[in-house]
């Protein structure tokens, strides 16, 4: 069973950079992937729901897209949900593991507005370690800027750091912005984009 080890949390509502277990991000090599049980301990008002709520809204990002979500549940729209005086966008970093031994995928997700001032998908990216290799930097299989952009074919595939490529690269724009790239349903075998 599939089980997120990390999660990286920017200007979302009172959690304005928040990191919880291991992500791709952190320079610390000793920190430790979360466990399948984890406890919250705070008091009042410190982020506690916010936190819970983080889960939902990706949850209606995935069925709804992200304008949607940003109103659900009582969410109050995109400026209610960003950290007040926030410079930036909403991120998200999720470092998650499908079974205990397969290489981590890392899922980064950036929300903004629109030049009309919607909340859009500003940048999309999903990176894991080609199947082939133990060890080694992962590679970005799929990377979209407001709905544009790549994705790769085929499980040894991507882009490297020192943008190198591997693979059939194909490109991609995606039909509405709003909408995340890792749940569009692609026929042309690609990767499993679905988390």
């Amino acid at each position: 069973m599939g089980r997120i080890a990390g999660i990286k949390i920017k200007n979302y509502g009172s959690l304005r950079d928040v990191k919880l277990g291991k992500v791709l991000s952190d320079s610390d090599a000793k920190t430790k992937e979360l466990t399948n049980i984890n406890a919250i301990i705070g008091q009042s008002g410190t982020g506690k729901s916010t936190l819970a709520d983080v889960f939902g809204f990706l949850a209606d990002c995935l069925e709804k897209g992200v304008e949607v979500a940003c109103d659900l549940n009582g969410r109050g729209g995109y400026e209610t949900l960003i950290s007040q005086g926030a410079e930036g966008s909403i991120e998200f970093e999720l470092y998650y593991r499908e079974a205990g031994n397969e290489a981590p995928i890392t899922y980064e997700l950036s929300i903004g507005l629109d030049k009309t001032g919607r909340p859009v998908v500003e940048k999309e990216r999903l990176r894991q370690r080609r199947a082939r290799e133990r060890y080694g930097r992962p590679v970005s299989f799929l990377f979209l800027e407001y709905g544009r952009g790549f994705a790769f074919k085929g499980t040894d595939s991507g882009l490297s750091e020192d943008n190198q490529e591997v693979g059939e690269k194909v490109d991609v724009e995606l039909a509405d912005p709003r909408q995340l790239g890792i749940v569009t349903q692609q026929s042309n075998g690609l990767r499993n984009m679905n988390m």
